[in-house]
């Protein structure tokens, strides 16, 4: 068999998979639980908060009116007294007097990331034996407590993961900060989170307070740079199941480049340091094989093996609409973007990987090799 027909097929085989990752994906956004009737154990909603921007209070808010069926509270947990999100929860305070709401302001921890310590700081003001761990940015519908928390009271069940749909990207940086997001996410990691060993996607999430102590709190997952795929993998090592559902909406915005390459920046990590070589050979073989066949044809100055390459971009973009479209919900022109964030990924991924550093909310870490997380000073 000739080399431009052996790279025919292997295009058509990992163009495949990504189609197949969309349908999976699709799939498995179908089948979310529905909530339990009746009444349910108290649940204290945890936020990690740094900063505000316009978006901000109305995600909060949507958090103010939910409908649980049981004892109910949120707690917001900061790191600067000066934090310009502070006035948004005061003003929550005065718009929700029926709503439960504790505000507590730490200095990091020292061996935390940010948010996780501000988490370990929610967890000790928290009242109930139902734990939710939300970011800031998402929105979610009036029952979307209830159905996450449903789920965990099937004692094999150890923790519930939402879905997190971002939306509502303003300009190039945050398109592409929402096209990597919602790929990786809604076609990546949900079609197999309850199959292979992947962690939990960022957002929110929720488990019972025994199986947070029985994993060791949040001081084992809290000096990891991928918190939320440490905690996941830690619940499956402790022999739980993983629930998946119901999705939420989070609001992207405006974005500037140092966002988008943070972003990059941790994707990166999660690859190099925490999913093992296989998954990782694996993924930038099937999503970035163009590149080898644009090197073969180079080297034969094969028009049909460049044209090869080509057909892999352009069905890799073709599922990349989709995946917008019909799983985020956007218009999907995000997708036309699809190798500019292939550009920036490719020469992240390089750089994480040769100094294992990376920049994440106002702070320089290095990254070891199980995902560890330690502070650069000066």
């Amino acid at each position: 068999m000739q080399i431009d027909a052996i790279l025919l097929w292997l295009t058509l085989f990992f163009s495949g998979m990504i189609f197949l990752h969309f349908a999976l994906g699709l799939g498995a956004m179908r089948r979310f639980p529905p909530p339990l009737p009746g009444e349910l154990p108290g649940v204290s909603v945890i936020k990690p908060i740094k900063g505000a921007d316009p978006e901000t209070y109305l995600c909060l808010e949507s958090f103010c009116r939910q409908r649980y069926p049981g004892p109910y509270e949120i707690v917001f947990s900061l790191q600067d007294p000066e934090d310009p999100a502070l006035p948004l929860l005061e003003r929550l305070r005065r718009n929700y007097p029926e709503v439960r709401m504790k505000i507590t302001v730490n200095p990091v921890r020292r061996g935390m990331s940010g948010k996780t310590s501000n988490l370990f700081y929610g967890v000790k003001e928290a009242s109930h034996p139902y734990l939710v761990f939300s970011d800031a940015d998402m929105r979610a519908e009036p029952d979307f407590v209830h159905r996450l928390v449903s789920p965990l009271l099937t004692p094999a069940t150890g923790l519930s993961a939402a879905v997190p749909v971002h939306t509502s990207g303003r300009g190039l940086w945050a398109l592409l900060y929402q096209l990597q997001l919602n790929v990786t996410i809604l076609a990546q990691w949900l079609p197999w989170a309850k199959v292979l060993p992947l962690g939990v996607s960022g957002g929110t999430l929720a488990l019972p307070r025994s199986v947070l102590e029985e994993i060791g709190g949040v001081e084992a997952f809290g000096g990891f740079l991928l918190d939320d795929v440490k905690i996941g993998l830690l619940v499956r090592e402790a022999g739980y199941r993983i629930e998946l559902g119901p999705a939420l909406e989070a609001s992207v915005g405006e974005k500037a480049p140092v966002d988008v390459i943070s972003l990059l920046s941790r994707g990166a990590a999660i690859y190099r340091f925490m999913l093992g070589a296989l998954l990782t050979v694996t993924y930038l073989l099937g999503a970035y094989f163009y590149l080898p066949v644009w090197l073969v044809s180079l080297v034969t100055l094969s028009p049909s093996i460049f044209a090869i390459g080509w057909l892999h971009l352009g069905l890799k973009t073709l599922a990349f609409y989709l995946i917008s479209r019909f799983l985020a919900g956007s218009s999907g022109r995000e997708a036309l973007y699809t190798v500019v964030l292939d550009g920036l990924f490719l020469f992240t991924f390089a750089k994480v990987s040769l100094t294992r550093r990376i920049h994440w909310r106002g702070m320089d870490y290095t990254v070891d090799k199980d995902g560890r997380i330690v502070p650069i000073e000066g």
